[in-house]
């Protein structure tokens, strides 16, 4: 009965290998529609991307602490958009167009600069958890220049260490899936499914855990905060909130809820990857759930230029080249339109000088 019973299992236990194993990521027109999503999110993610890093770049009114990690954030998405003219190409092809050693760095690099997302906002969570419930004095304790090239720096490490180090023993392998015919994992791997799961519990779920546990503590601040000065202003109307009762910047607040919209894009956008891969049978949605995770990155800067207050502002003067109106210009700036202002004049009087001579 026993023998039975296990051969049963083992029968049943075959047959979903086989079927695992016999699905291909084949159709053309899925392909050719996903080759088409890339090709269009690395236009919108790179152009947005591009624009965010200029905007902290050309205003000194944007050059903050939270924002260092911004435009690292930006800089991810955009390495990471370049990556994927190269993924929309092995979709159209009936084979692998590169090198294997080509695929391989490409799927690495894929995976760090979309990896790295997710570890920027974590650590943008924490920035605003740090800004708004501690004091001044901690905060720029803990934000100093040097402590935050060492955020900056730890977080590509820790996303470069989470991508190779399995890999490097043997755990999974980068490189072309035979089952997608796409530069990602190598499908000939039999632990690529272990390697996944580590990689996604060190990744997005540690991450988003850090970012819940940053925005509810700051909800949680806010309100005990305005509730502590309500009673002390029904209580002494004439005076201030005490000293260890912060007063919240309306601004602050402002872009902490415009940072946490991007938050819920970023997990309105991984959902789909996860469940993917942890509900058997979903395999065919796989390659649509990485679509749906890239255009992650071509939502950032619409939140950017639509929402957030100092930003917009800035992004709004870059499209429209009204250099001179950039809030708090750099200096690089401030001298190209000087010059150019100088310029201008020096035309306007050669005219003014060429009307006189004739008219004499």
């Amino acid at each position: 009965m026993d023998n039975d019973n296990t051969s049963t299992y083992g029968t049943i236990s075959n047959e979903i290998l086989t079927t695992e194993w016999l699905f291909y990521f084949d159709d053309p027109t899925q392909r050719r529609l996903i080759a088409l999503g890339y090709l269009i999110i690395t236009v919108i993610g790179m152009f947005g991307n591009g624009l965010v890093v200029s905007s902290v770049f050309v205003s000194r009114k944007l050059q903050t602490t939270t924002n260092v990690f911004v435009v690292n954030l930006a800089i991810s998405d955009f390495m990471g958009c370049s990556t994927l003219p190269f993924l929309a190409a092995t979709y159209i092809s009936d084979d692998l167009p590169f090198s294997h050693g080509f695929c391989a760095a490409l799927s690495g690099l894929t995976y760090i600069m979309f990896s790295a997302s997710v570890v920027n906002l974590a650590m943008i969570a924490l920035n605003r958890f740090y800004l708004l419930t501690k004091s001044k004095n901690a905060y720029l304790k803990l934000y100093c220049k040097r402590n935050i090239s060492l955020m900056v720096m730890l977080s590509w490490t820790y996303v470069a260490l989470v991508t190779f180090i399995l890999p490097f023993f043997g755990v999974g392998a980068l490189g072309y899936s035979k089952r997608y015919r796409v530069c990602t994992l190598n499908s000939d791997n039999e632990l690529t499914l272990y390697y996944t799961a580590v990689r996604l519990t060190l990744l997005p779920v540690t991450c988003l855990i850090v970012i819940i546990f940053s925005y509810i503590s700051i909800f949680r601040f806010l309100i005990k905060s305005g509730q502590t000065q309500i009673k002390y202003k029904k209580s002494k109307p004439s005076s201030k909130a005490p000293g260890n009762t912060k007063e919240i910047n309306n601004r602050q607040i402002k872009v902490t809820k415009n940072l946490f919209v991007i938050v819920c894009a970023y997990v309105l956008c991984i959902i789909p990857y996860v469940l993917t891969y942890a509900i058997p049978g979903l395999y065919a949605f796989i390659p649509w759930a990485a679509l749906c995770v890239t255009s992650n990155s071509c939502v950032n800067p619409v939140i950017y230029g639509f929402w957030h207050p100092n930003f917009k502002e800035v992004i709004k003067c870059i499209l429209c080249c009204k250099f001179s109106k950039v809030p708090q210009r750099c200096n690089l700036l401030k001298r190209l339109c000087q010059s150019k202002t100088e310029k201008l004049e020096a035309t306007s009087q050669r005219r003014e000088i060429s009307t006189s001579d004739t008219k004499l």
